[in-house]
């Protein structure tokens, strides 16, 4: 069992330690949550019995998989005040298995894509789930019997601005809180090729901490480079690449031009319309 030293640094709240203490341990593997100590900068790590030293001044919550553990929200008291009991989250029967649940799944969380009821002629009635990974988009096929069951995954989606891209990956504004996030580049690259700084797009949260952003469905953007229009070509069935404001790159009519405005699909990158103002 690793100690918790109830320092200064939880002040009122150091009555949660215990609780906090209890959850990290029993949830490591799922949730990956470390507790650092303001006034002994160090990190108690649940499934280790050696304390590694840091270099980091405020307390914080750190989720390993974050690739930017400053940005994550530096308020240990805040953290550990809002009702760690809360984030060990009820089971989900069987009976209760329907598409777009979210489950954990081997300390990973997933979203139910399909649950097909079979019941054999003998023995129990099975439940034949289709599963996606929230953290890597692999996808998952399980058989459950009936009396099983999963955690619920503590997901949640909300609004958020694209503010700019630095060293760390992509930084995102919660519209709600205000709070600033980075995404990692190899997570969200593809997604927010198409976003301008200041567009509004989806935050997936896991216990709090982003893990995937889902841009605007349809997006507007100015063609800064394509070849130049055959005159007189409106045919809608020949296409050419196109470069927009952001940098990527699409396939167009070959009517575009450059200067021209087009809506575009953003989840997939498609051509959707010429956009005239």
């Amino acid at each position: 069992m690793v100690e918790i030293i109830r320092s200064q640094s939880l002040g009122k709240h150091s009555a949660w330690a215990e609780d906090l203490l209890f959850f990290t341990a029993l949830h490591f593997q799922s949730h990956g949550i470390c507790l650092a100590d303001v006034a002994n900068p160090r990190v108690y790590a649940p499934t280790a019995d050696t304390v590694v030293s840091i270099q980091r001044g405020p307390a914080w919550l750190w989720p390993p998989h974050h690739r930017n553990p400053t940005v994550i929200a530096q308020d240990a008291t805040r953290q550990i005040a809002g009702t760690v009991r809360d984030r060990i989250m009820p089971q989900i029967n069987t009976g209760d298995f329907r598409k777009g649940i979210k489950v954990i799944v081997e300390g990973d969380p997933y979203e139910m894509l399909e649950c097909n009821f079979v019941k054999p002629g003998k023995g129990q009635a099975l439940y034949k789930t289709r599963l996606r990974n929230l953290l890597k988009g692999t996808i998952l096929d399980r058989t459950y019997k009936s009396g099983d069951s999963l955690e619920g995954a503590d997901v949640r989606k909300n609004d958020a601005q694209y503010l700019y891209r630095d060293a760390n990956g992509y930084i995102f504004m919660d519209q709600d809180s205000f709070e600033q996030y980075t995404l990692p580049e190899e997570n969200v690259a593809e997604k927010v090729q198409f976003l301008k700084e200041g567009d509004i797009c989806g935050l997936m949260y896991w216990n709090d901490v982003p893990i995937d952003m889902t841009p605007p469905q349809h997006v507007v953007l100015e063609v800064t480079y394509t070849e130049p229009a055959a005159r007189g070509n409106t045919a809608t069935n020949v296409s050419k690449p196109a470069t927009v404001e952001t940098g990527a790159e699409v396939q167009v009519p070959a009517f575009i031009d450059t200067g021209e405005k087009i809506k575009i699909d953003a989840s997939t990158g498609t051509y959707i319309e010429r956009v005239r103002e």
